[in-house]
């Protein structure tokens, strides 16, 4: 019993702060590079024209316009702006139901953000990925995540 109430208080948990993150990523504007605004056009116009077709429903589009900035973000030195289009990529993923490759875009934005030591980017992607892994089943990855979060 105090097992199920662990596993309850979890995953109410991830869900509050799936919340968060995604209200976090609604009103995170498309990162700038570091290096000026010529560089970061595209990647920008490409996290703009993404949202625009998420916001439409074509959620295919938004996918490849957000696997677009992430590389070119990447491309440019900007992990930061390839943490936030892989988390944009990764919720089209799931909108497209594509769970475990949500999971998988997830994994690798939390990579990039352990990485650059990005406290709100890391918190936004570990909260993504502990929702994703519920969606998906894989609810002893999310409590391991959870326990992991909450340690830290």
């Amino acid at each position: 019993m105090n097992e199920n109430i662990k596993r309850w208080a979890c995953h109410r948990a991830l869900i509050a702060a799936s919340f968060l993150a995604s209200v976090f990523c609604a009103v995170l504007p498309a990162p700038s590079s570091a290096q000026g605004a010529a560089p970061a056009a595209a990647p920008d116009a490409q996290m703009q024209a993404g949202q625009q077709s998420y916001r439409v429903g074509d959620f295919v589009e938004a996918l490849a316009r957000w696997s677009a900035a992430a590389s070119a973000y990447e491309a440019a030195g900007n992990p930061e702006g390839q943490v936030t289009a892989l988390l944009r990529g990764a919720e089209a993923e799931l909108s497209l139901g594509r769970g475990p490759d949500a999971v998988s875009r997830l994994q690798k934005a939390l990579d990039v953000a352990q990485r650059i030591g990005n406290v709100s980017l890391l918190l936004g992607v570990e909260s993504s990925l502990g929702s994703a892994y519920a969606l998906t089943g894989r609810d002893a990855d999310a409590a391991r995540l959870c326990a992991a979060v909450a340690k830290d």
